[in-house]
C-alpha cells in the first residue's frame, strides 16, 4: 500500500516474469483525493488498474512495458521503467493526472 501522488495505491509484486506479457507488478489506484474529505459513499469509487509487463525490443533485448486495463481495453503505453516499485509508481503518476 502506498500513494500514487495524492491517490491511494496498492501494488502487488508478481512472481518473476518468464515470458513476454507476464507482469512484474500490478497496481490498483483508487481515484480518491486524500487531500480532501473522504466521501461517505465508497461503493462506486473510480479506480485505474496498471501493469508493468515484460517486453522485448526490436533488438531482442528485454524491456518493460507499462499497460493499463479497463472494462474492455488493454492499453499499451510503451516502454516502461526499471522493474522496481518506486519507478513503477512514478510512471503511473504521469498517466493519472492527464
Amino acid at each position: 500500500m502506498g500513494r500514487a501522488g495524492k491517490y491511494p495505491c496498492a501494488v502487488i509484486q508478481m512472481p518473476p516474469p518468464v515470458d513476454v506479457t507476464e507482469a512484474y507488478f500490478v497496481a490498483l489506484v483508487a481515484l480518491l483525493d486524500t487531500t480532501e474529505e473522504t466521501p461517505t459513499e465508497l461503493d462506486n469509487v473510480e479506480a485505474r488498474y496498471f501493469t508493468l509487463e515484460k517486453g522485448m525490443s526490436f533488438d531482442d533485448s528485454e524491456q518493460t512495458v507499462l499497460c493499463e486495463w479497463s472494462d474492455s481495453t488493454h492499453s499499451n503505453y510503451g516502454s516502461g521503467p526499471e522493474p522496481t516499485v518506486p519507478a513503477f509508481i512514478q510512471q503511473i503518476m504521469s498517466f493519472i493526472d492527464r
